[in-house]
């Protein structure tokens, strides 16, 4: 029997993001498969082995290989239309470079057009269209006068190059952090702004191609270091102030459908824009445990139906132990947006849950119990 709309869902990155959609597809029944990343693709241990429809020959993104790979997962689900899940940064502009190709396959790729994508994901790029719109964003540092404004962030002009480089930002408190960077690191791939230390947010959106919005926001706690990956947060208000309405309104201007996440920093009572992604993000489970599930909408808008986003009952924190493990064993320090206590005390949560300590993850991917005391915790932040 055809199945009316299939989603096709690349495992290996944002691997959070991904078990998070697949429990999401799951729940509600709706067909998917799953492309793994290779033979030994920590998937195969999960509760979705079974949805797996093939593995990828080698991790690079080359149009033959991913054409078979996509031809084989389209095979496994017979079904009238087929969804590719905007998973990652590397893929989603690979499907953008390439969306002739698989529209012809017969393959719908839920993005924007390539520029108003890169207009949102590339770093300056949307820094500007932001200033230009009235939204505040950190104070931009010349490359000349960087040593005379310590702290800043080095952040990418855009995340990949067009050599299909990965860039990726630098904190630079000290001279030396700001020698090292200059020796190390190509400067003409970056921007400087002032470093904002203060409270972290994430506002989360789906727009729909009729225009609703749905939203959620997230206050993150601690993250590893250089903007890398959330590993501790909680749910927020922030959605429900007026602080989110511009986002919503440049969205609309740009006739934007689909997942955008849009990180904020407050500091003397006002949210400065630090980045946005348009596409799925690594800690989606917060907003589905809390029962604001954006991934629900995101099927709602691409297959027709109108199963309940939202519900009552859920709970609003956040954890990636195996994050934090990470850090911990590299002896790196985590990046905290919060006050140790509240650390702490969110750490203590018995309502908290790992993002992987759960039956359908637990055998595949590493997680386990942080030693959870103020010792142990001030060695890494």
């Amino acid at each position: 029997m055809r199945s009316k709309t299939c989603f096709i869902v690349f495992s290996g990155f944002n691997e959070r993001s991904v078990i998070c959609l697949c429990r999401t597809l799951k729940e509600l029944g709706v067909p998917f498969c799953i492309i793994a990343l290779s033979n030994n693709d920590p998937i195969y241990q999960t509760d979705y082995a079974g949805n797996i429809a093939t593995h990828r020959q080698h991790p690079q993104l080359d149009l033959p290989g991913i054409d078979a790979c996509l031809r084989k997962a389209m095979q496994s689900i017979p079904a009238t239309k087929y969804i590719i899940a905007p998973s990652s940064e590397f893929l989603n502009i690979f499907l953008l470079d390439n969306r002739r190709h698989f529209e012809a396959m017969g393959l719908e790729i839920p993005l924007p057009e390539r520029a108003v994508y890169k207009q949102l994901s590339d770093k300056q790029a949307f820094a500007t269209l932001c200033q230009t719109n009235g939204i505040p964003i950190p104070e931009e540092i010349p490359r000349n006068n960087i040593g005379d404004n310590l702290p800043i962030v080095a952040k990418p002009i855009c995340d990949i190059t067009n050599e299909g480089i990965r860039v990726v930002p630098e904190i630079l408190e000290t001279a030396a952090d700001l020698r090292r960077f200059r020796e190390t690191c190509d400067e003409t791939f970056y921007f400087y702004q002032r470093y904002i230390k203060g409270a972290s947010y994430y506002f989360l959106i789906y727009r729909h191609a009729n225009g609703e919005t749905n939203t959620y926001s997230q206050r993150n706690l601690l993250q590893q270091p250089n903007g890398k990956s959330m590993v501790l947060a909680t749910g927020s208000d922030l959605y429900l102030t007026s602080w989110i309405t511009p986002y919503l309104e440049l969205l609309e201007n740009l006739d934007y459908r689909g997942l955008a996440m849009i990180e904020v920093k407050e500091q003397g009572g006002k949210y400065y824009m630090i980045e946005a992604n348009p596409r799925m993000w690594g800690p989606a489970q917060l907003m589905a445990d809390a029962g604001s599930n954006l991934f629900i909408s995101f099927i709602n808008d691409y297959t027709g139906t109108s199963f309940p986003w939202q519900r009552e009952g859920g709970h609003n924190l956040y954890s990636w132990q195996g994050g934090i493990m990470e850090v911990i064993e590299r002896g790196e320090k985590l990046d905290a947006h919060a006050e140790i206590k509240e650390v702490l005390e969110t750490l203590r949560s018995e309502s908290l849950q790992d993002i992987y300590g759960r039956s359908d993850t637990a055998k595949a991917f590493k997680s386990g119990n942080v030693a959870i005391n103020s010792n142990n915790i001030r060695k890494v932040v």
